[in-house]
């Protein structure tokens, strides 16, 4: 069995060391990321300014690698954003996030960082997660005929009913024939 010297991101950060441009980074996954501490959590633990200074030291990684102009104030403002909104995340989502988000993950069409770059990279790792937790059970093989065995099974049934007749207000003509396009021989 492999084992590895991976630090966590808090220890990375306590040493100085950089968290975002990191080995342990680098090897993050969704799955992987779930075993960090949540960032509610290290806020209870360690304080609100070690929080922030926490995430403005991930942010301040981050600056080189896209366009930016932004300042120390600016990034303090974003650490404590991020904290108050993404709380419940653990620190390597916001780890991966931001990774993914550098590295062209989520768009590539971004003129400078701001926070609503990040916004919209978090919404798209928020899909990214919800995805994997939906599908960590399935295989891609059950998942994608299941979709298509659903798709059937609508068709069919709606093949076989009969047309409905829908009521519409006065102004939109009265009665509206339902055509049933799902049955090709009508």
């Amino acid at each position: 069995m492999l084992q590895t010297n991976s630090k966590s991101t808090l220890q990375l950060i306590n040493e100085g060391q950089p968290a975002l441009i990191s080995d342990h980074s680098a090897e993050l996954t969704v799955a992987k990321a779930q075993q960090s501490s949540q960032i509610s959590l290290i806020k209870k633990e360690q304080g609100k300014d070690y929080l922030r200074m926490t995430i403005a030291g991930i942010i301040n990684e981050l600056l080189p690698f896209v366009p930016n102009q932004i300042g120390s104030a600016e990034i303090a403002a974003y650490s404590t954003e991020i904290s108050n909104t993404y709380w419940h995340w653990k620190i390597d989502d916001l780890i991966l996030c931001l990774r993914n988000g550098m590295n062209g993950l989520y768009g590539k069409e971004y003129h400078k960082f701001t926070y609503q770059t990040f916004s919209e990279w978090a919404n798209k790792y928020e899909v990214e997660k919800e995805n994997h937790f939906h599908n960590k059970h399935l295989d891609t093989k059950e998942t994608s005929t299941t979709r298509e065995d659903t798709k059937h099974m609508i068709y069919k049934e709606r093949a076989i009913s009969a047309p409905v007749n829908i009521k519409a207000p006065p102004s939109l003509g009265g009665i509206i024939a339902d055509e049933n396009y799902f049955n090709p021989k009508k």
